[in-house]
């Protein structure tokens, strides 16, 4: 009897070994489309990325949009964080995402905003869609600086 209980529990441990092994490689990935609504040329400013952003991140011309790939380091947390800047108007664009361990798994939350700080006011908007609620978490943030 108490072999068959060792043996249950050594294979569930490697159970657990092996799906927490593949959890833990897994990365969230957020796709991310900036819109450029004005009528110039909109130029990236500063930015930090909670990973590796591609393709590169650069100018979007008017009336246009850019995508791209930010690739996290893990699947529990991303963030990002830049300006664009359109003639006078500029906006600052944040999206992140948390997932909190529970009894039942992980339990994610989402999070976006589009500010103006330009000297010329800017309508800065953000919407999240395509959320994934199991692990990795991956998500797509719109941002449009008009």
């Amino acid at each position: 009897m108490k072999c068959a209980k060792k043996a249950v529990l050594a294979g569930f441990l490697g159970l657990v070994a092996s799906v927490s092994s593949v959890v833990a490689s897994a990365n969230t990935e957020t796709i991310i489309v900036v819109n450029n609504r004005t009528s110039v040329q909109a130029a990236l400013g500063a930015g930090n990325f909670s990973g590796s952003v591609r393709p590169a991140l650069g100018y979007i011309d008017a009336n246009t949009s850019t995508s791209f790939t930010l690739t996290s380091f893990g699947y529990q947390a991303s963030g990002i964080r830049f300006t664009y800047t359109a003639g006078t108007k500029k906006c600052r664009f944040t999206a992140s995402h948390l997932a909190l361990p529970s009894m039942r798994g992980h339990i994610p939350t989402w999070k976006k905003a589009g500010e103006s700080i330009g000297s010329s006011r800017a309508t800065c908007t953000a919407s999240i869609s395509l959320p994934t609620l199991g692990i990795p978490f991956n998500y797509t943030v719109n941002f449009t600086i008009q």
